[in-house]
């Protein structure tokens, strides 16, 4: 008997539709489970600031137990700029800083506002805090994503949003697939073995309070050479869809419940703001403003404008490093109590 005749021949497992089933359910389930995973860990440790933030707002906004007396909306300009704590210290009554990106417009503050009334009733007071470039952006779908709510929320809270196919794609994709929608974030962290202490800097206040970080020369100029593009780019201003419609719902929400709006100034670049560029295009701004909120008699537009030197800015002109935070939440409950927003005021 030759060697070839011992060994036992492999006789293929015939195919059967079943078979073919529970393999491919096999593997959803399995890709299912590595895209939970893959979120979980990286609500933790994730490294996309931006992303991050929309969670851990959105959850601030979910997690509260009591209604405050200063609700903080806005861009993060706010974000890393308004420390509730010393907001109270300032007006009185208690402070929550749910403010985020400016990717997501005036259009989130709206959403945003309607979920707090949906929870807690009318607030007290409502203070949008905004950078100067904000009024003409778009939308990003990755974002609108990244908002822990029911899917389709943005059919139900106004401004509402009718994607597109490729759009709602964008939106699934960001939601439910973070192997996809993050997977630069996974795979520099599969290369570091893990998140950097430099890339994994992330912390927030109870209160809602996110520092930023250090000031960066290199990153600022960058961030500088930017904005001097957009003032160049927008002579005329502009004001893109969800940023109008998203005053609107404001404004109408101000006028049924009868609680009043402050729209106020991010802090900015003291030599930007004093270029004659800025200062006609703030003057176009103001105007804008002035004419759409006219309807609207408690939502008001607060000109006054705190600025800071370079080398109190992290890496965006308008965001203060940490040890200037304090500083321009004063600065903020000054223009507040001059516009008679505290009693006595």
């Amino acid at each position: 008997m030759s060697r070839a005749d011992e060994i036992t021949p492999e006789v293929p497992r015939t195919s059967t539709p079943r078979r073919v089933a529970l393999f491919v359910v096999g593997l959803v389930a399995c890709f299912a489970l590595l895209n939970v995973g893959a979120r979980w860990y990286l609500s933790e440790h994730g490294t996309n600031l931006g992303y991050r933030i929309v969670h851990a707002k959105w959850d601030l906004l979910e997690s509260m137990d009591d209604p405050v007396d200063w609700l903080v909306l806005g861009d993060s300009s706010g974000c890393h700029g308004v420390v509730p704590e010393i907001l109270s210290e300032e007006l009185g009554g208690t402070a929550v800083n749910l403010a985020t990106l400016a990717n997501l417009l005036i259009a989130e503050d709206a959403w945003m506002l309607q979920r707090y009334i949906e929870r807690f009733g009318p607030p007290k007071n409502v203070v949008l805090v905004h950078t100067f470039d904000l009024w003409p952006r778009g939308y990003r779908s990755a974002l609108i994503g990244q908002i822990p709510q029911p899917w389709g929320f943005w059919e139900r809270l106004e401004p509402t949003i009718d994607f597109t196919s490729g759009q709602a794609r964008r939106v699934f994709l960001s939601r439910y697939l973070p192997l996809y929608a993050e997977n630069k974030t996974l795979r520099s962290h599969l290369e570091n073995l893990g998140p950097t202490p430099e890339l994994a800097f992330f912390e927030m206040s109870p209160t809602g309070f996110i520092p930023a970080r250090d000031h960066r020369p290199a990153s600022f100029a960058k961030d500088l050479r930017r904005t001097r593009r957009f003032l160049a780019k927008n002579r005329t201003f502009t004001m893109s869809r969800l940023n109008r419609e998203g005053l609107e719902v404001i404004g109408e929400l101000s006028q049924k419940h009868g609680f009043p709006v402050y729209l106020v100034n991010g802090p900015s670049h003291d030599a930007t703001v004093a270029s004659p560029a800025h200062q006609s295009y703030i003057e176009q701004r103001d105007r804008a403003l002035d004419r759409r909120l006219s309807r609207y008699p408690r939502f008001r537009a607060l000109p006054a404008q705190p600025t800071y030197a370079a080398k109190q800015l992290e890496v965006c002109i308008d965001h203060v490093i940490p040890e200037v935070a304090p500083d321009y939440t004063r600065a903020l409950a000054d223009i507040l109590r001059r516009a008679g927003a505290v009693e006595g005021g």
